[in-house]
């Protein structure tokens, strides 16, 4: 009973985000108590702690120091699905995909193996791996279809990769019938105003403002719907349009943050300035 209170005495330090406490917790236990039944679980919590507090080094060596001494817990698997989380937090994307692949490859009954791929075709897009972490997106919407926040993830994901790619027809194609499909999304708010800014990029500016018009009209309380308005300001302005440029402008200084709002504030004194209204220009 004294060794499972002092588990639980450590694991409450940690929840509460007393690392600290719970670090200096669990290194006394393993240090008085040696052969306990309860020192695989103890340094497991030890890396997760450690991981918690972004020592990232620290984490490793204590998950590592679990698979060296207790090659028979039950925590292997756990264990080596956030070694791979630690190299992914720490940016070691190709020491993560490594370890992920790994993972993904072993431990397959593993709860923690769809996010283990979804982590992997990350770490692929990060090291430029484009194709292969298409391939592991795509697997993950085959094998976990059930799974309707992962699948959506791995969707978005495809269409961001092929953006990477330089490939935006294909992007715009994906993102699209994402949208079109998944309008209750979370995600689907950021793919019409990348799809927006896409199509600005393009100078297609009556399209870009339709997906701006869109986020703005669907989802009034986003937090990009300053810089919808910002984008669609700037669209009016290469259009020679500075009236409706200036209230658009207006309207990201409403509901912008901070740097949507500092640029438009200079964006609209640069436009009283080119109509010569030198007091509007000096209030912005």
């Amino acid at each position: 009973f004294k060794l499972s209170a002092l588990c639980q005495l450590g694991d409450t330090y940690q929840d509460a985000g007393e690392y600290k406490k719970a670090i200096e917790t669990y290194q006394n236990f393993l240090q008085e108590y040696p052969d306990s039944i309860y020192n695989d679980y103890i340094q497991y919590q030890l890396g997760l702690t450690w991981l918690k507090m972004k020592n990232m080094d620290s984490a490793i060596l204590a998950f590592r120091k679990l698979l060296k001494d207790f090659p028979s817990s039950k925590l292997i698997d756990d264990a080596n699905y956030f070694i791979g989380v630690t190299y992914f937090q720490k940016g070691d994307f190709s020491a993560a995909r490594l370890q992920l692949e790994k993972f993904t490859f072993e431990s397959r009954d593993s709860p923690y193996r769809p996010q283990a791929m979804f982590l992997l075709g990350e770490s692929l897009v990060n090291i430029g791996e484009f194709k292969a972490a298409i391939e592991v997106f795509q697997k993950i919407v085959k094998e976990f279809s059930n799974q309707e926040n992962l699948r959506q993830k791995a969707e978005y994901e495809i269409a961001n990769t092929y953006a990477s790619m330089g490939n935006e027809a294909e992007a715009n194609k994906r993102f699209s019938d994402f949208i079109a499909r998944y309008p209750d999304s979370q995600l689907s708010p950021n793919i019409i105003f990348w799809l927006g800014q896409s199509y600005f990029a393009k100078k297609d500016f009556s399209l870009a403002r339709k997906y701006f018009e869109r986020l703005i009209r669907n989802y009034p309380d986003h937090e990009f719907i300053g810089d919808a308005f910002l984008d669609m300001g700037l669209s009016f302005l290469e259009e020679g349009n500075m009236d409706v440029a200036l209230r658009n402008f207006e309207q990201a200084k409403e509901y912008g943050r901070d740097e949507s709002q500092a640029r438009a504030t200079l964006l609209s004194g640069d436009v009283y300035l080119a109509k010569s209204d030198l007091s509007q220009a000096l209030k912005n």
